[in-house]
């Protein structure tokens, strides 16, 4: 073990309530290893057989629980675990898995175990109540349903956002322009108009443009998948959103294991934030993770009933009551589902018991940096991990590829995103509407069409389509947003909406701050160098730099990640690639003998 690292580890443990002698750090009662290459003192197991790793890689980590090292860390470093205190105490998951065993079926709006969370919002809103006297409107409310026993479990986020909207003035154009694509002029118009209703979420819920995308295998009747929808709610635990009081930017560890555990967490808060580089009204704040939040469950569902509707209808090939494949396919889905993100959970927990040992704490916050950036910034998944038994596989459908240890760090050319030219202080475009129009569709980038919510995944037609035909291009400039309209004779309509470079350099802010955290300092340019002659070389320069050193942390997390599921979690005898193969081949058999016995 590092010298660096027992002093650390000291000092957290006597910061903390941990009954583990300092002391004792290097003694094999709380270190155990069985690799040549470890930094760890060698303490073989009493048996070889029972330590089941990825082949050729046999190791365990710290045998202090990930809990306790986390907790112990906590208060020390509020970049990787503010807000977790908070969430320890509303302990949603417990109350969410108590009903679940009681009712074996999802939980439901109305349930009584959720009294304790209401008594501490109700808490929560009090205490703000004192600087904002309007929200004793919202603290009746809340009363009123305790008093009835009304503990429904979807006014969770109600209330937080309601409370944002409630002490939130006019937000300013930059700020609005993040939320374009959502209709985010709108919803804040109403939030903060309508907040006194109990309504007013439903219509914020509405008024965005994330939805799941699922693909569907042919000749399979809604029939069929409403009934398989039905058995996998019945199973799935439901994705939650809580509010988070008098808490801002929460720390990265904290979100991680929120999003794994599809607990999706909203901060309330009346102090300053930004997102996006740019100053956000408390509202906007929340409305921005919220965002975040349901493009996340969005991903996951689209995937996840995609791929068993695609089971589903593989299995149904030759046989009569295709019904009674429902059941068996909803449980081998639900389970793998639970699988993949328990293990992404023990991943994550290796990265404080495993890996910190053996790195500085600054090789662990880059790494984390990189597993938010990929979580959080760019996640993604496809349906095909469902059908995948080797973790290694879905790790790299998550991440894009392998490990890149010793690749070249390869990054887009920002000047290539800022494609209509635009000035890094004003925002103007140096390009004419035709020219745009052309950048556009050189470029390839899809366009909103006509009376639809949303972008398709590729540009439907091209600049020869126009041929012979009367058009016009309308242009709104804003210093964040470039709008540009195409309208085609006979009402044909194609909208794009491009940031402009100087939204391009606020957005950078967070990821500089993040990059902080990661022990990489870049200074970003001043107004004077912005405003110079080559102002736009240097912004383009600079986020050049950001985005090389944002991808030195997604390589680190990366690397470590491919190299972490061969570790044994402490109290475990296998490893995690180890423990998700048996038990996928597990489900897969159960899956197989269910199927077998359909006729």
């Amino acid at each position: 073990m590092k010298t660096s690292f027992k002093a650390f580890l000291s000092a957290a443990l006597l910061s903390s309530n941990l009954s583990i002698a300092t002391e004792d750090i290097n003694s094999s009662k709380h270190l155990a290893s069985y690799n040549s290459s470890s930094n760890f003192h060698h303490t073989l197991p009493q048996s070889k057989t029972m330590l089941n790793g990825k082949p050729g890689e046999f190791e365990v980590s710290l045998s202090i629980s990930s809990e306790d090292l986390k907790d112990a860390l906590s208060s020390r470093y509020l970049s990787l675990f503010n807000g977790r205190k908070e969430c320890k105490l509303i302990r949603l998951n417990d109350i969410i898995k108590a009903f679940q065993a009681a009712n074996s079926a999802q939980p439901k709006l109305i349930m009584p175990e959720a009294g304790p969370l209401f008594d501490w919002v109700k808490a929560e809103m009090s205490q703000m109540a004192i600087n904002h006297p309007q929200l004793q409107f919202l603290v009746k409310e809340i009363d009123d349903d305790i008093i009835s026993h009304r503990f429904d479990i979807g006014k969770l986020d109600s209330y937080g956002l309601r409370v944002l909207a409630a002490i939130s003035t006019e937000p300013t154009p930059d700020a609005l322009a993040v939320f374009k694509e959502f209709n985010g002029y709108k919803t804040d118009r109403n939030m903060r108009a309508n907040w006194q209703s109990a309504f007013s979420t439903a219509e914020f819920i509405g008024n965005h443009s994330i939805y799941s995308h699922i693909t569907m295998p042919p000749y399979i009747s809604e029939r069929l998948r409403k009934l398989l929808n039905k058995e996998m709610k019945n199973l799935v635990q439901s994705d939650v959103q809580y509010p988070i009081f008098d808490k801002g930017k929460l720390g990265l560890a904290t979100l991680l294991e929120a999003f794994i555990n599809r607990h999706y967490l909203i901060p309330i808060s009346d102090k300053p934030q930004t997102a996006h580089g740019i100053p956000m009204t408390p509202f906007l704040f929340g409305y921005h993770d919220a965002l975040h939040n349901e493009a996340d469950m969005a991903l996951k569902d689209g995937a996840f009933k995609t791929a068993a509707y695609h089971t589903l209808h593989r299995l149904a090939q030759g046989k009569i009551d295709v019904e009674q494949l429902v059941k068996p396919v909803a449980e081998f889905m639900v389970g793998k589902l639970k699988l993949i993100d328990k293990t992404m959970s023990n991943l994550l927990n290796l990265y404080f018991t495993h890996y910190l040992p053996q790195h500085s704490m600054t090789d662990l916050k880059k790494a984390l940096v990189g597993f938010f950036e990929m979580v959080h910034e760019e996640f993604k998944i496809s349906s095909k991990v469902f059908s995948l038994s080797n973790f290694d596989d879905i790790l790299k459908d998550f991440l894009g590829e392998g490990p890149l240890e010793d690749k070249e760090i390869v990054v887009l050319n920002p000047e290539q995103e800022d494609i209509l030219k635009t000035d890094p202080l004003s925002g103007v475009a140096a390009l004419t509407s035709e020219a745009m129009l052309d950048a556009l569709l050189a470029a390839g980038i899809p366009a909103k069409e006509q009376d639809k919510a949303y972008y398709p995944s590729e540009l439907r037609f091209k600049r020869q389509d126009l041929e012979g035909r009367r058009y016009r291009i309308d242009v709104k400039e804003e210093p964040m947003l470039i709008t540009v309209m195409l309208k085609v004779e006979n009402g044909i309509e194609y909208t794009w909406d491009i940031y402009t470079l100087k939204y391009m350099l606020s957005e950078s802010l967070d990821e500089v701050g993040l990059l902080k955290i990661a022990g990489i300092k870049i200074v970003p340019p001043s107004l004077t160098e912005l405003g110079s002659e080559n102002g736009r070389e240097i912004a383009l320069g600079y986020l050049a730099d950001v985005e090389k050193s944002m991808e030195l942390c997604r390589t680190a997390f990366k690397t470590s990640a491919f190299e972490l599921i061969g570790a044994v979690p402490a109290g475990q005898q296998k490893s995690l690639w180890q423990n998700f193969w048996d038990k996928s081949m597990k489900l897969e058999k159960q899956l197989k003998t269910a199927a077998a016995q359909v006729e």
